[in-house]
This record gives structure tokens, sequence and C-alpha cells, in this order.
């Protein structure tokens, strides 16, 4: 055996224990504790069936529209303890297979043993652990929206429009991406995707009743919307989007509309200028994690991940200082700071990030087409 094969094997077992040790923490964590936001799904879906799940709070509220509460319905059906797993393990399932579609993507015939390493830095990464031990779906929609791209460079479109719709069912940011695929002319994608959101809504009021899905389309997503006032803007540490650093710096209501729509406008005007490959479709991600939303909790910073992983492949220096910046973290009930500005280091970050990924061209940059290595950007 030669030595490059023994050093192969090494770093292969190297990665498989490090990631054994780690899935290993995680399931002491979910004997020891409850997976929190998880357990909101299920009391949601509960809730749901005998009554109003929007009108108390559990361990927080419950804002999904009954159309998600469909998806987590079936985890009611089981122990607590079996639903967790099963859903911890969809999780991290999903974040292997995007790792290994962002590879097929990017063209990027990495060795096992890299592979194993890039999934694990993800799986250690700080809105990863932070997603996995709340129990939130994060992980599972980035697969879907990621899975959606994929589909479309194989020229599926159905498929395509059916995996955004259903990124679309848990988070409705991901709308945004619409855009991208309307600037690619792809009209048979956007209609599988409203025929589908359409379905899955109707199958919801023919579960639960329209009363409540009245309800949470008139009444709760609008309080979420317009959570921009001085006493309803969520200014707490976990909240790292835009509005939020607005609100730190005290830009409320109308001031903080029209700065927000000053600034993020002409970005996405821009970013609709550029060539239309999976390079913007990331950016697209990430514009609609750090500008977009009224919050935007660290949790949703693993939708950054696919713009990590192309700014780690276009400069490695980068990509590792990039990684170790939106790993950083001081402390999740971290109090209000007299400088807003270390307030919303993350984000800060994050923008820092989005800008590098604007300006840094692509490395051996294909021509522009339709297969998976010339979108790939």
């Amino acid at each position: 055996m030669s030595f490059k094969n023994l050093a192969q094997i090494s770093l292969i077992i190297f990665a498989g224990l490090l990631i054994l040790r780690q899935v290993l923490a995680l399931n002491q964590l979910i004997q020891s504790f409850p997976l929190n936001d998880f357990g909101v799904y299920l009391q949601g879906v509960q809730h749901t069936l005998t009554g109003n799940p929007y009108a108390q709070k559990f361990f927080d509220y419950y804002n999904y529209p009954p159309a998600a509460t469909l998806f987590f319905y079936p985890l009611t059906l089981l122990p607590i303890n079996t639903s967790e797993f099963i859903f911890t393990g969809l999780s991290i399932i999903s974040l292997f297979i995007t790792i290994w579609l962002l590879c097929k993507l990017t063209t990027r015939k990495l060795t096992f043993h890299f592979s194993l390493l890039t999934f694990y830095l993800f799986l250690r990464f700080s809105p990863t652990r932070l997603t996995l031990t709340l129990g939130q779906i994060n992980l599972i929609v980035l697969l879907l929206i990621i899975l959606s791209f994929y589909w479309y460079t194989k020229k599926r479109q159905i498929p395509a429009g059916v995996s955004l719709a259903l990124a679309f069912i848990f988070k409705f940011t991901p709308a945004i991406l619409l855009l991208f695929f309307l600037l690619r002319k792809q009209f048979k994608l956007i209609s599988a995707f409203l025929i589908t959101v359409l379905m899955i809504n109707l199958l919801a009021v023919l579960v639960f009743g329209w009363p409540i899905t009245q309800f949470y389309y008139f009444k709760v997503l609008p309080s979420l919307l317009n959570q921009t006032g001085f006493y309803t803007m969520q200014r707490t540490y976990m909240n790292q989007s835009f509005t939020a650093l607005l609100g730190r710096l005290g830009f409320f209501d109308t001031y903080h509309t029209l700065i927000k729509l000053a600034f993020t406008l002409p970005l996405l005007w821009f970013l609709s200028r550029r060539r239309h490959d999976f390079t913007t479709y990331a950016l697209f991600l990430s514009f609609m994690t750090i500008f977009l939303p009224t919050f935007s909790w660290q949790h949703h910073y693993v939708f950054l991940i696919p713009s990590l992983f192309l700014l780690g492949i276009r400069s490695l220096a980068l990509g590792i200082v990039s990684y170790l910046l939106l790993n950083f973290t001081i402390s999740a009930a971290f109090p209000g700071y007299p400088n807003p500005l270390v307030h919303s280091h993350l984000f800060l970050s994050a923008t820092i990030i989005f800008f590098l990924m604007l300006v840094l061209p692509p490395p051996n940059s294909p021509n522009r087409g339709s297969t998976p290595a010339k979108l790939a950007g």
C-alpha cells in the first residue's frame, strides 16, 4: 500500500470518527433535553386539530401555515423521542445530500475523504448545530431549494417547481427565488410551483377548515410582516437580519421601510442583471436570508452554506475566514449592547461574504449554457 493510499484511508477514518462523535453528542442531547422548536411544531399540529394554535404560546409561537401542518402531522402519531430522532436524522441526511449536490452542481469531483471533512465542517457549523439542537426544519428546506436548482439543470422543470413549492410551504422567503427562474423564462417551473402551493393549501383547507387558514393568512402573517415598530421589532441577539440592525440603530416603521427599500431594491436589480448561474442562485438565497425578512434567526444562516461552499472553491483562505466569522457567536442570551454593530456582527459578516461573492470571479468560468457544469458558475 502506497503512502498516498494510507494517508487517504487515515483521513477517511479520522473524518468518520469526527462525524460519529458529533452525531453521538447530538444523540445524547436529544435524550437529555427536548428539541424546543420541534416541540412547537408538534403542539401546533395538536392544537390545529382541536382549536386555534395561533392564539397561544408554547415554547414559542407556532408561526407555520396549515399547509405546513399537514407535513408535521405524521410525526405526532409517534412517541416524542422517536419523532425527534426521525426528524433529526432527516435533517442530517438532508445536509449530506446538500453537500453532495453542491459538489455536482459546481462540477467539483471532491475525493471521498475531502467530502467527509466538508460535511463534518458544515455539521459543526454554528447555525447547523443550532438548527439541530432546536429541532428546526431549515436543513430540509435548504435541500429542497438546492434540489430545485439541480432539477432545473436537468431540464426537469416540474420536479424543480414542486421542490421549490415544498420549501415555500415551510418558509415563505424562498418565493424570491421565483424571480431567478422568471428571468430564465422557466414558466413551466413557475406553473408547477403555483399549482403545488395551491393544491397543498386546498388540502389544508379540507383537513383543517377554512377559518383556521383564513385566520393565519389575514391575522398571523400580516402581524409577522409588520414587526418593524419600536415595541414590535425583534431586536434580540438571535435576530441577525437587516431589519434588526436598523432597529438597533434607531430606525423604525416608515424610516426603516424607506431605508430597507433604498438598499435592497437596487441590490435586487443588480442581482437580476447578473449571469443566471448557480452562483447567482446562491446569492439570491443569501439575499433572502440576510436582507429580506423582518427577522432572521441565527439558525437561518444555514442558508448561507452554498455561498460559503462556492467562496471556498474560489479562495480557500477566504472560505475558511468566512466560515469562522459565521461560526463565531457570543451567547444565545447576549443582552442589548451599546454598540449596535457588535450586536449585529453576524449580519455584517454575512453582508461582507455576500459582496465578496458578488465581486470575485468564478474559477475557470465556463461558457453560458444549460448543463450543470455551465450553470454552476
